[in-house]
């Protein structure tokens, strides 16, 4: 995304975002989030796109006995969706990715550790797929990137 600003000499051109980070979970939202993140990458000369899966621990809790299982399932299951968006990146023609599989609680791991790590300067969410129980009881993960990421935060809606 471009923006321009006058210098008392004319106008000139000023990137706002190089580093632009999207969370993606396999969800049509963080799908549509993916393919907006994509066209701001490519907007800006350089810019370089992050891309990051955060397996919630919140499911291991009821498998003690299985958790070894789950997190390997879960870590395989994030390196292999992160990888499908980082080549599908490359044939949109994003030349700087960065990938990031983490465990944790997805709300708080994706803006205190990947964002964090990352230094992004806009992070790109899909709109809520919760339901109005869950969002009740857990709080979605796009509402607390909006209140808490120290960047600019794109919610993209289906």
């Amino acid at each position: 995304m471009k923006s321009y600003f006058s210098n008392g000499k004319g106008w000139g051109k000023m990137s706002l975002y190089k580093r632009i980070l999207v969370g993606v979970d396999g969800s049509n939202e963080a799908e549509a989030a993916f393919r907006r993140a994509v066209q701001f990458v490519k907007a800006e000369e350089d810019a370089v796109l992050g891309i990051g899966f955060v397996a919630d621990v919140r499911r291991i809790a009821p498998l003690i006995d299985y958790e070894q299982t789950y997190a390997k399932k879960a870590k395989a299951y994030g390196e292999e969706l992160v990888e499908i968006y980082k080549q599908e990146a490359l044939r949109f023609g994003v030349q700087h990715i960065e990938t990031f599989v983490h465990f944790g609680t997805p709300k708080s791991t994706l803006v205190r550790k990947i964002l964090k790590n990352f230094q992004a300067d806009l992070i790109v969410v899909g709109a809520t797929g919760l339901t109005q129980t869950e969002q009740a009881l857990l709080g979605s993960v796009t509402d607390y990137v909006t209140r808490t990421a120290q960047c600019d935060v794109f919610i993209v809606k289906k």
